[in-house]
């Protein structure tokens, strides 16, 4: 590759960078995401991070529960713990 194709790469790079930059900052300015200036809430991040987690990992407690309803009596020592 000669000099004038790498620097026209660079160039060329360095442009569609900016100018996702400057999309960015209009969808921040539309109030579409937080981008640069303005920091969405710890509440806000949170409540929808749990909503999330609860929403996947729902079935993780059911199975849990069930599991331990089924064990039968027989398996467990004296202790309450398993052999």
């Amino acid at each position: 590759m000669g000099i004038l194709k790498i620097t026209a790469l660079v160039v060329a790079s360095l442009t569609v960078i900016y100018g996702f930059h400057r999309l960015c900052d209009w969808a921040e300015a539309k109030g579409w995401i937080f981008y640069r200036k303005t920091r969405a809430s710890g509440n806000a991040l949170g409540a929808s991070a749990l909503r999330l987690q609860a929403l996947f990992e729902s079935d993780k407690a059911r199975h849990v529960l069930q599991a331990r309803e089924q064990k039968p009596a027989k398996d467990l020592v004296a202790g309450g713990r398993d052999r």
